[in-house]
């Protein structure tokens, strides 16, 4: 049986995997036509918890934008997203990620 992953390991493998899921929720996001028209941005961090086979079991926004429609597009783009299987190395168990997500109308 081989040893488990070292925590540095698993580290580097959880480091890919929020850089995979990022481009996910990115690519899931709107911007909501307020923001653009305003040309306004905002920020929120939300936190979400994933199984090892990519599913989401729920989603929180834990740092608020001052705007809220940036807050429901943030969620939203996590909320509609299908993220691949934990890579090698990862734990065997659900994880809970944060991950800020720029919301922009400026440009």
């Amino acid at each position: 049986m081989a040893p488990p992953p070292s925590p540095a390991a698993i580290q580097s493998a959880e480091a890919r995997y929020v850089g995979i899921v990022r481009g996910i929720i990115l690519g899931n996001l709107t911007v909501p036509s307020g923001l653009r028209n305003l040309g306004a941005s905002g920020t929120a961090t939300i936190a979400f918890k994933v199984t090892p086979d990519g599913r989401i079991l729920w989603t929180r926004i834990i740092r608020r934008s001052a705007y809220q429609s940036a807050n429901g597009a943030a969620r939203l783009a996590v909320e509609q997203s299908h993220f691949p299987h934990f890579l090698k190395k990862m734990p065997d168990h659900p994880i809970v990620f944060e991950i800020p997500i720029r919301v922009s109308g400026a440009g």
